[in-house]
């Protein structure tokens, strides 16, 4: 079985990502020892992010986004950084 530790993993934020593809890309690339080249960077250049995760909110209740939340809330501090 093969153990894995928390250095063998690279978090990039969502909201990082669509904001500023690139540099997410150039730090996930040197993460993992891969070599940048241009054909990749035209790759990226190619598709246009955009951040959705407000869209959640115009399906729920008041109610339904607070509970949303409250669990949210409790992942976020049980998650290992």
């Amino acid at each position: 079985m093969v153990k894995m530790r928390i250095a063998d993993f690279k978090e990039i934020e969502y909201e990082d990502l669509c904001a500023d593809p690139m540099a997410v890309f150039e730090e996930v690339i040197e993460f993992c020892e891969l070599e940048w080249t241009d054909q990749f960077r035209n790759t990226i250049n190619n598709y246009q992010l955009k951040n959705t995760n407000y869209k959640w909110r115009q399906d729920l209740t008041e109610e339904q986004q607070q509970i949303a939340e409250h669990f949210s809330k409790q992942l976020s501090n049980n998650h290992i950084h």
